[in-house]
Order: C-alpha cells, then sequence, then structure tokens
C-alpha cells in the first residue's frame, strides 16, 4: 500500500468512526431499502483522494454525499466542486442531501432515475 492510499485507509476509518447523526440514519435508510452500499469509500486521485459519504455501486454508479453546515462555508464548496467534477468525470452522479432533508429522503426516487 502506498503512502496516498495509507492516507486513504485512515482517513476513511475515522470517519466511519465518528459518523454524523443523518449518515447514520441515511445508512439505516440504506440498509433497510437493502441497498448495496459502501460506506466512506475512498477514490484516490492524482494528486490525493477523495472519500464520499456512500457509494453505490454498478448499474448505478451514485456518490451520496451528506453535508452539514461546514458545506457553506467558501473554502468548502470549492473543495466540494473540484471532488464532484473529479467524480462526475469518472462516470459518477453525485447527490448532495443537506443533514436536515435525510429523514425525509426517498432512495427510491434516486435509484429510478439514472
Amino acid at each position: 500500500m502506498n503512502k496516498k492510499q495509507s492516507l486513504c485507509s485512515t482517513r476513511r476509518k475515522t470517519l466511519t468512526e465518528k459518523a454524523t447523526v443523518s449518515e447514520l440514519v441515511f445508512k439505516k435508510i440504506l440498509e433497510e431499502s437493502n441497498v448495496k452500499f459502501i460506506f466512506q469509500k475512498g477514490f484516490i486521485s492524482g494528486n490525493g483522494f477523495y472519500i464520499v459519504d456512500f457509494y453505490i455501486p454498478k448499474p448505478f454508479k451514485i456518490v451520496i454525499e451528506i453535508d452539514g453546515e461546514y458545506h457553506n462555508t467558501t473554502s468548502q464548496i470549492e473543495y466540494d466542486k473540484r471532488k464532484d467534477e473529479y467524480l462526475k468525470n469518472r462516470g459518477f452522479r453525485v447527490v448532495r442531501i443537506k443533514n436536515n432533508e435525510v429523514s425525509s429522503f426517498c432512495i427510491e426516487n434516486i435509484l429510478k432515475t439514472k
């Protein structure tokens, strides 16, 4: 495992251990919907890595991000744009859900639209 992969793995573990309430609620929604997903999935990019909250693999190739208040800061908005662009350029559909929208989110609607 190279340094980038090791850092990504360590960061994924930390994010999993410190999952937010909204992330845990959404995880439960996915589990109850019998949707196959990976929680805190890492993607290695040329100059680093990105970690997404939820990755729903083929045939959907959907990335779901649960966004808290800090996603409203200028620096985080710019980072999220770069991350979304990276993922979209690789064929992923990116869905961002605000913390306060998690409990009313309907996963079936996302899986129906490709």
